[in-house]
């Protein structure tokens, strides 16, 4: 069952530019053999909305699902029970909390909000509207 905190509602993000820049790279050799190598560096990312206020379910592993995209038991059972790292998988109906390559939809996680917490904030909008209705009648 869906339980109220973990429906939420934020912005879908899409992925416009992803470059990734090494500073350093570096390889061990045993003779003429390469054993190890590796590499320091960054990645450059940029991002553009893509959809906003989408009603989202988070998953156990910290992927999200559009709440639109579950449309059976069966895809319900499938988000909660498949594998992730991170949130994301290819191939699935998960979306990822950051890009993984240009054109990428994401979940932007500083505009989420759980649905529990936006009633509480409109429950309080409607307590206060009251409390100036009785004072201003006094």
């Amino acid at each position: 069952m869906i339980r109220l905190e973990k429906i939420c509602t934020g912005t879908l993000m899409q992925c416009t530019k992803y470059e990734m820049h090494n500073d350093f790279a570096s390889t061990m050799f045993i003779g003429d053999t390469p054993c190890f190598s590796g590499s320091f560096g960054y990645i450059e990312t940029a991002s553009k909305p893509f959809e906003k206020n989408v009603y989202l379910l988070k998953v156990k592993d910290g992927g999200y699902v559009r709440l639109d995209n579950i449309k059976s038991l069966k895809d319900y059972f499938e988000v909660n029970h498949c594998l992730t790292k991170n949130g994301f998988k290819f191939g699935s109906i998960m979306l990822s909390t950051g890009a993984s390559h240009k054109g990428s939809i994401f979940v932007d996680e500083k505009s989420l909000k759980t649905i529990a917490e936006q009633e509480v904030k409109k429950n309080y909008r409607d307590i206060k509207l009251l409390q100036k209705e009785f004072l201003s009648q006094k």
